[in-house]
C-alpha cells in the first residue's frame, strides 16, 4: 500500500489507518480528530483512497474490483460500491454502460455468502440488465433467469424454505426447458442443467439425477465453445465430485476432487473448496489430508470471521476431525469458537449442525449426563421450528444419539431395527455425522 502515489493529507489518514489496522474499534472518528479533518473532508479523503486503492489493486474494471471485494469477504463495502457505482451511472452513463454494470452486479451479487445475499438486489440487477440490453435473445434471457433460480433455491434451502420455495422453482424451470427444447442454445441448458442438479443437491437425496445432471451441465459446456466462463465448468466439476459423494461413491468423490485441485489450483482461494475436499476426506476416514487441507487454506477465515457461514463450515469441521481423532481438547477450541458467536448470525442449517455435533462431543467423551440434557434441548428446538425435511431428517439424528447414550450409559439394548433406522446417516454428505454416532458405540 505504500507504494500507491498518495501524498500529504491522503497519505496521513492512510498510515494511521494502516496503524489501525490490527483492531476492531471503531477509529474513524479518533483519526479524523487527530488529524484536525472536518467530517466532509475526512470522508473525501477515504473516498479519494478507496478508489486509488482499487487502480492500484485492479485494472479499475467493475469485474475486478467486484471480485477484489468478494475474496476479501468485504460484502458491506460490496453493496457501498454497488449502489455509489449504480447512482453514478444513472445520471450519466450509456446504454452499454449501464448494461455491462448490472452485468457484473448482477454475478457479483450471486457470489455473497448466504447470510448476506440480497435475493431481491439480485433479481432486481438481473432484471435491470436485460431491460438495457434490447437485443437480448431467448438463450440471453434464460441464462440470466436460470442462475437467478439456482441462487434463489440455493438461499431458500440453506434458510429452511426449501418446501414452500419448491413449487415456484419448479414452475419456472418447467418454463424454460419446455421453452429450450430441442434448440441448441448451450449456454442456456448448461444453466438448466446446474438449477436442476442444485434441487437434487439440496433438497432431495437423489444422488443419482444429480450426478446425471452435472455430467450433462459438463457437455453442454463443451458445447458451448468457449462461451460458458470456466470457473462456472470449475463449480459443476466439483459439484460433480461432491454428488458422487451423495450418491455414496465416496473414493471417487475423493479422487474427483484431488483431480481438480491438482488441474485447477485457483479452486484453493475459495475457500468452499477446501473445505469441501476435507468433508470429503473426514467421510473416508483420511483424517491427516483434511486436516491438511484446512490446516493450509482456513487460517483467515477463523481468524476475521467475515464470512459467518463459512466460519461454522471451518470451525464445525475442525471439531468432527478432532473427535474422529480422539483429541478431545482441540474439538472442544473448535466447538467454543462457534458457540461464541452471536446465534442471530446464524443460519437455521448451520445451527442445527453445530447443535448436532457439540452433542456428540459430548456423548463421545463420555459425559452422558450433558449428552442427555443437550439431546433434549435440541429436540425441543426443532420442535419449535416450522416443520420441513430438513428438521425431520435431524430429528432422527439427535434420536438415534440418544439411543446410543442411552445403550452406553445405562446398557440398554438397541433396537432391533436401530441398523435400518442408522441408514439415512450412512449414506451421502450425512455419512459425515453418521460416522460420529458409530465413534460412540466404537464401531467402524
Amino acid at each position: 500500500m505504500l507504494l500507491m502515489p498518495v501524498k500529504g493529507r491522503e497519505e496521513e489518514v492512510l498510515q494511521k489507518t494502516l496503524n489501525y489496522r490490527n483492531t476492531t474499534a471503531e477509529v474513524d472518528g479518533e483519526i479524523q480528530q487527530q488529524l484536525g479533518l472536518s467530517k466532509s473532508h475526512f470522508d473525501k479523503i477515504n473516498s479519494v483512497l478507496l478508489e486509488k486503492s482499487f487502480s492500484f489493486l485492479t485494472d479499475g474494471t467493475d469485474q475486478k474490483i467486484f471480485t477484489l471485494l468478494l475474496q476479501k469477504q468485504l460484502t458491506d463495502l460490496l453493496y457501498h460500491e454497488l449502489k455509489m457505482r449504480e447512482k453514478a451511472l444513472l445520471k450519466k452513463g450509456t446504454e452499454k454502460e449501464l448494461r455491462e454494470f448490472y452485468l457484473q452486479a448482477f454475478l457479483a451479487a450471486r457470489k455473497v455468502g448466504v447470510n448476506k445475499l440480497n435475493i431481491n438486489l439480485l433479481r432486481k440487477y438481473g432484471a435491470e440488465y436485460l431491460k438495457h440490453f434490447p437485443k437480448a435473445d431467448l438463450q440471453d434471457k434464460a441464462e440470466i433467469w436460470l442462475m437467478y433460480e439456482h441462487t434463489s433455491l440455493f438461499y431458500n434451502s440453506v434458510m429452511g424454505n426449501s418446501n414452500s420455495h419448491e413449487p415456484e422453482f419448479w414452475k419456472n424451470i418447467n418454463k424454460w426447458e419446455k421453452e429450450l427444447k430441442g434448440k441448441k442454445l448451450h449456454r442456456a441448458n448448461f444453466h438448466l442443467e446446474l438449477a436442476k442438479a442444485n434441487f437434487y443437491d439440496f433438497c432431495t437425496s437423489d444422488g443419482d439425477n444429480l450426478i446425471k445432471s452435472l455430467e450433462t451441465a459438463l457437455k453442454e459446456f463443451e458445447a458451448a465453445k468457449g462461451t460458458v466462463p470456466q470457473a462456472f465448468q470449475l463449480y459443476a466439476y466439483t459439484k460433480l465430485a461432491k454428488a458422487y459423494c451423495q450418491a455414496d461413491y465416496f473414493e471417487k468423490a475423493l479422487d474427483t476432487y484431488r483431480e481438480s485441485m491438482r488441474k485447477w489450483p485457483e479452486l484453493k482461494k475459495n475457500i468452499y473448496h477446501p473445505v469441501m475436499f476435507a468433508v470429503i476426506a473426514i467421510i473416508n476416514h483420511r483424517f491427516d489430508e483434511a486436516q491438511g487441507m484446512l490446516d493450509e487454506n482456513t487460517h483467515d477465515i477463523l481468524m476475521h470471521r467475515t464470512d459467518i457461514g463459512m466460519f461454522f463450515n471451518v470451525a464445525r469441521n475442525y471439531a468432527v476431525l478432532h473427535i474422529h481423532k480422539n483429541e478431545f481438547d482441540k474439538a472442544l477450541e473448535y466447538i467454543h469458537m462457534f458457540l461464541q458467536v452471536n446465534r442471530v448470525e446464524t443460519d437455521l442449517l448451520g445451527e442445527i449442525l453445530n447443535r448436532i455435533v457439540q452433542n456428540a462431543y459430548f456423548a463421545a467423551i463420555g459425559d452422558w449426563e450433558t449428552a442427555l440434557s443437550l439431546i433434549k434441548k435440541n429436540k425441543k428446538f426443532l420442535a419449535n421450528k416450522p416443520q420441513s425435511v430438513m428438521i425431520t431428517e435431524y430429528e432422527k439424528f439427535f434420536n438415534l444419539l440418544r439411543l446410543v447414550v442411552r445403550h452406553k450409559a445405562k446398557g440398554e439394548k438397541l433396537p432391533a431395527d436401530f441398523d435400518e433406522q442408522m441408514s439415512a446417516y450412512r449414506r451421502n454428505i450425512a455419512k459425515l455425522y453418521g460416522d460420529l454416532l458409530l465413534k460412540i458405540l466404537e464401531r467402524k
